[in-house]
């Protein structure tokens, strides 16, 4: 039985085909990272100072910042964009203004993976560097649902964009900051 976070990683790695783990653990001020697992990439560098890109894990944190704001009775699972956005966008579909957070948490929100203006703006390693609020804001002003009713499951990297953008208002600060 593993007795630190960096125990417990050695033993999942060596399953691993591919990749590593890294840890960190805080016991009172002191912080240990520790690697294991492949990451050739890492050469001699210490775990503390590897940089990952976090992907879809952003997802998971968006997920618990929303579960958190539900807590603090800071919005519902069914409020919806338009409430949110009532000050900021006219919507040209008024489907797109019920969406729910709900919906946008579980990729049911009938939204597309990627808004149809992010090419103008996307760089080929990272689509959504320069895509910004001001984008986002446009998009959802024009944006138009392709089907009537409730949406089954479609992965929507600008559902989760959203809502995480949404949380952020709600918290009157960035979603980095949240």
């Amino acid at each position: 039985l593993a007795r630190t976070l960096s125990e417990a990683a050695a033993r999942y790695s060596k399953e691993l085909k591919v990749g590593c783990i890294v840890t960190a653990e805080r016991t009172g001020d002191e912080v240990k990272y520790a690697i294991s697992g492949a990451a050739p990439e890492a050469g001699d560098a210490k775990p503390e100072k590897l940089v990952f890109e976090i992907g879809s894990i952003s997802k998971v944190f968006t997920g618990l910042l929303l579960a958190q704001a539900v807590v603090e009775k800071k919005v519902t699972l069914d409020t919806t964009i338009g409430t949110l956005l009532a000050q900021q966008v006219k919507f040209a579909d008024p489907r797109v203004a019920v969406i729910t957070l709900k919906q946008l948490a579980t990729h049911t929100s009938g939204l597309p993976r990627m808004p149809d203006n992010a090419v103008a703006a996307a760089l080929e390693e990272d689509p959504y560097a320069a895509y910004d609020e001001k984008l986002l804001l446009n998009y959802l002003a024009s944006a138009k649902l392709d089907d009537e009713g409730t949406f089954s499951f479609s992965y929507s990297n600008l559902g989760t964009g959203l809502l995480g953008h949404l949380l952020g208002e709600v918290y009157h600060m960035s979603w980095d900051q949240a």
